[in-house]
């Protein structure tokens, strides 16, 4: 989520007639990135595009925060320090009905951040289809500013370093293994 504040606002008011507010919520907590993925590989325009996540070796991407209201437009986000309430890496997968992954198609994901310097090399983007995940570092120093959009180099799945998406199954009781089961597991 992408969250605003506003400055403090106090209003004197009659309990039995609640007033209407209004706040200008001026001021964004975080940057917004938009990622453009395209393939131009033909044996790979059948895949199903699953999302995207984006991790980072050194800076603290989601998680537990809290701000000061009383700074207004001044705020900024302090993540927790307690790692179990925080993580390196923020995500946007889609639920149901993954688009095709295609050939030449473009499709626009958008991952909200924290601000902040990221120098090269420190952040990643892995792409998740159907049977593989794909793989590529950001080699450029990035500075983000609260509440702006950025548009982050396209993304060709076919120049990523590509892999195999690991699959597990969860099985209850008896053993369901089948030989459609065992052809899904390896691929």
């Amino acid at each position: 989520a992408d969250y605003m504040v506003s400055n403090a606002t106090s209003i004197n008011y009659d309990e039995s007639k609640m007033p209407t507010i209004n706040l200008n919520f001026s001021r964004h907590l975080f940057s917004i990135l938009k990622f453009t993925i395209t393939n131009t590989e033909e044996t790979l325009k059948e895949e199903k595009l699953y999302g995207i996540k984006l991790q980072s070796a050194s800076h603290t991407l989601s998680g537990s925060f809290s701000f000061d209201v009383r700074l207004g437009n001044e705020s900024t986000a302090q993540f927790s320090t307690d790692p179990l309430k925080t993580n390196k890496s923020v995500s946007v997968e889609y639920q149901s009905g993954q688009p095709t992954i295609g050939l030449g198609t473009n499709h626009t994901l958008y991952l909200v951040v924290p601000a902040g310097v990221y120098e090269s090399g420190d952040l990643s983007v892995q792409v998740y289809t159907e049977n593989e995940v794909f793989t590529q570092t950001i080699n450029k120093k990035i500075t983000l500013e609260n509440g702006t959009i950025y548009d982050i180099q396209p993304l060709d799945i076919k120049s990523a370093v590509k892999n195999k998406r690991n699959k597990s199954v969860l099985t209850f009781g008896d053993s369901i293994t089948t030989l459609t089961m065992a052809k899904w597991l390896q691929g």
